[in-house]
Order: C-alpha cells, then sequence, then structure tokens
C-alpha cells in the first residue's frame, strides 16, 4: 500500500511542477518534456478502508495531498489526488495540481511497481489542452517524474 500512495503522491506533484516550466513562454498547450523530484516527506496521505478491513481490498480509497516543488526544491504549488484500489495491488484515480499559472489534471491505473505511467488529462488557464504521459520512478526517498507534453 506504501508504494501505491507514494507513487500516487510522486505523480500529482510532478504534474504541477512540470507544466508550471513549460506553459510560462508560450500560448497553447505545453510540449516537450521535464524531470522533476518529490520528496517523500512533503507528501500527507490517507486512507479509508472499506470491507473487508484490515487488508488491502478493492474498494478501499487512498488521499495524497501537499505542496509540491520544482527541480530546483522551491515551492511551485499544490496537489491532491484520490485513488480506488481496483485489485489488491492496482489503483485507479486522478490527481489535480493548482498553481500560480492553473490547473493541470491526471489520471490513471498504478500497480504498486518502481515505474508507473499515467495520462496528463488537460488543464485549465496556462495548461488549458494540454496532453501526454508523465513516467513515475520512485526511489528510496523520492518519486522522479518526466513529463512528455503531447505525446
Amino acid at each position: 500500500m506504501k508504494k501505491l500512495v507514494l507513487t500516487a503522491a510522486a505523480t500529482a506533484a510532478l504534474a504541477a511542477t512540470a507544466l508550471l516550466g513549460t506553459a510560462t513562454a508560450r500560448s497553447g498547450p505545453p510540449t516537450g518534456t521535464l524531470a522533476l523530484v518529490q520528496l517523500e516527506r512533503d507528501a500527507r496521505s490517507g486512507f479509508v478502508d472499506n470491507p473487508p478491513r484490515r487488508r488491502e481490498s478493492a474498494g478501499d480509497v487512498f488521499t495524497i495531498r501537499g505542496p509540491v516543488r520544482d527541480a530546483a526544491n522551491q515551492p511551485a504549488g499544490s496537489a491532491q489526488a484520490t485513488f480506488t484500489q481496483t485489485g489488491r495491488t492496482t489503483a485507479h484515480g486522478s490527481a489535480t495540481c493548482a498553481l500560480a499559472q492553473g490547473r493541470i489534471a491526471t489520471a490513471g491505473t498504478i500497480g504498486g511497481g518502481a515505474e508507473e505511467t499515467l495520462v496528463i488529462t488537460g488543464g485549465t488557464g496556462a495548461y488549458a489542452g494540454a496532453t501526454g504521459a508523465v513516467q513515475v520512478t520512485e526511489r528510496r526517498d523520492r518519486v522522479e517524474f518526466v513529463f512528455s507534453f503531447g505525446s
């Protein structure tokens, strides 16, 4: 479960900071790639253990919220996400990141692996029309993200 929560938290954080760097100097949806990091200590999570209790199972829900940081480890905004377990080791959910220039949305299924890929589903403000994917890699004390916009 911890791995699912960390992956989800990291995904939410990256979505917010990645678009911050690409959308400010141009009009239209962002393009290119951007690599970012979220430290494990920045994420706050919650867990709802729906029946059957005391074991991770389909229907359990976990939430993630907290500040996001850019590649220079500076605050860039906030992120919140909700994931619902669809199986013992898989969950599907979405995340919204709030930045000064607008909001960005991501969604997908995670399986608790060291690497996951999620979809950028859109945004508002400077992030309107954003598309692409984000590669999420979990490390011991951080999660690394590489956004590929427009792909």
